[in-house]
């Protein structure tokens, strides 16, 4: 791949945010899928949970990186922009 590492880096932190993200929080649509699986299976009622999240400093860090690497990719490519 004849490409540049400027191509990927905004992609990749924005993967990397999105992950960090879904694993950190709480109560959103992969918890309520998985009460409703509980409580099919076991008969069971769960508690539902709020959605919550807290961002850590793992998640701010991708974050910064994220939006330090969108703007050297303007940066770098601002001829195409403007």
């Amino acid at each position: 791949m004849n490409t540049k590492f400027i191509d990927f880096a905004f992609f990749i932190g924005l993967t990397v945010s999105v992950i960090i993200w879904f694993f950190t929080s709480k109560g959103g649509y992969s918890s309520r899928n998985l009460d409703t699986s509980v409580q099919g299976t076991t008969g069971m009622k769960t508690e539902k949970q709020k959605y919550e999240f807290s961002p850590s400093i793992a998640f701010l860090t991708s974050l910064a990186y994220t939006a330090f690497s969108f703007s050297m990719l303007l940066i770098y490519y601002r001829s195409y922009f403007f």
